[in-house]
């Protein structure tokens, strides 16, 4: 994750107008900055837990959507505050404490304008953070009643890790790109209207929408490979595993073969994608061994 967030974020300068030797160097910061980040929260698990079954629950996106909107307001209101008080401090020792109209008025019109930004800031960017709550949190995992096939559940974790980052960075890039359009549309839209004798081109309306649309498309990329791997981490942890087993002599690398072999030989018995013993000795042998887990 933290490779593909650096050649992204390369990717990104480089679209900039940055050079070659510029953008690499972004990239290398950005990846290890990221790398340790996303191995922290996501590596850690000391279980493997395949996503075998996605089904969406309304009850559960609409707690999501709720949570990102009151994430989002509490996030505005610390701007808010954060910049009025930096706002005030710095005018403090600017200017001192003596309080006059002058000031007065422009703390009221200061604290109108955080309430009209935190206000905004809540409807925009709540409405991001809302949807990509309600779609993280309306999708919920099941665990298979039945498996026909071996690995059946590790098969079906690929299928839903690639289902859920298309879904996410497709709605990302849609309202990063409607956020983004608005913003530097009104910005432009201002402009014109502040300065109406300096006439906005063509070509000035052409680059914000190319700008945004490039950074839209390339954030929803972004967000969907991450969601995806994210998603599709226990597919890489079950390989490594695997791996590491094999690589130490400890099993055969075609798992699914040597389980079947045994079953040929009445050593196991197959129902569905499981396996189980049947010898009466074995069953005697691995019920007496002492479990212990380090």
């Amino acid at each position: 994750m933290g490779l593909i967030a650096g050649l992204i974020g390369e990717l990104l300068d480089i679209l900039q107008g940055f050079g070659l030797i510029e953008g690499l160097i972004a990239g290398l910061c950005i990846g290890l900055i990221s790398a340790p980040v996303f191995g922290v929260f996501f590596g850690l698990n000391k279980e493997i837990k395949p996503i075998e079954t996605l089904i969406w629950s309304w009850k559960r996106a609409k707690l999501g959507f709720k949570n990102g909107l009151v994430l989002a307001a509490k996030i505005g209101m610390f701007i808010t505050i954060f910049c009025l008080i930096i706002a005030i401090t710095i005018d403090v020792i600017s200017n001192g404490v003596a309080i006059n109209f002058h000031r007065t008025i422009v703390l009221i019109y200061a604290v109108m304008f955080g309430l009209i930004f935190d206000l905004f800031f809540t409807l925009l960017f709540g409405l991001l953070l809302g949807l990509l709550f309600a779609l993280n949190d309306g999708l919920v995992n099941l665990e298979m009643k039945a498996k026909v096939t071996p690995n059946q559940g590790i098969s079906n974790s690929v299928i839903n890790a690639g289902v859920t980052g298309i879904i996410h960075g497709l709605s990302l890039s849609f309202f990063l790109g409607l956020m983004s359009g608005l913003i530097g549309w009104l910005s432009l839209l201002s402009l014109k209207i502040s300065f109406p004798q300096e006439a906005v081109s063509a070509e000035a309306w052409f680059s914000t929408t190319l700008n945004i649309t490039l950074f839209a498309s390339i954030t929803g990329l972004v967000f969907g490979l991450v969601s995806g791997l994210i998603s599709g981490r226990v597919c890489i942890e079950h390989f490594t595993l695997r791996l590491i087993l094999y690589c130490n002599g400890y099993i055969p690398w075609n798992y699914a073969r040597f389980l079947d072999y045994c079953t040929e030989r009445m050593l196991l018995q197959r129902v569905g994608g499981r396996y189980r013993f049947i010898h009466k000795l074995l069953q005697d042998h691995f019920a007496q061994m002492e479990f212990r887990q380090d």
